[in-house]
């Protein structure tokens, strides 16, 4: 009896020990998924900054500095981010960066970008950005 009365005694320890571990599992999935979208995201800009600069040299303008360039991306996005923010809809950029992902990192990141509070999408959106931005910045200064 004794023993049964211990076994039930560590049941509670032993459930809180698999919801820390699944806690964590969960949180690691996360950020693996968060990671994958801002390399594909930093993939489609490095894209996008590429065609801009062949469109700059075909029209024989130059920029001052790849900064500059950044800057005019980071200025189209923020210019409109609240509508977009606001009405769920996503910039092409962000469609083809998702459409690269897996189903389940992809079903992660659409919770973060779909989350009930216009604050959190909006900050959710500059911290994937960002981080986009300055990989896609080193990339292309890296092929420079």
């Amino acid at each position: 009896m004794e023993d049964l009365m211990s076994l039930v005694a560590l049941a509670p320890v032993l459930l809180a020990i698999v919801a820390l571990l699944g806690a964590l599992r969960s949180l690691t999935r996360r950020s693996k998924a968060e990671m994958e979208f801002i390399i594909e995201l930093s993939k489609t800009l490095h894209e996008e900054t590429l065609k801009l600069q062949k469109d700059m040299e075909n029209l024989r303008v130059e920029s001052e500095t790849l900064k500059n360039e950044i800057d005019a991306y980071r200025h189209i996005y923020f210019s409109g981010v609240k509508g977009r923010a606001e009405n769920k809809e996503y910039p092409d950029y962000l469609k083809a960066a998702l459409l690269n992902l897996d189903k389940p990192d992809k079903i992660y990141i659409l919770k973060a970008l779909n989350q009930p509070s216009l604050k959190g999408r909006m900050r959710y959106f500059d911290k994937v950005l960002k981080s986009a931005f300055d990989m896609a910045a080193s990339v292309t200064r890296t092929m420079l």
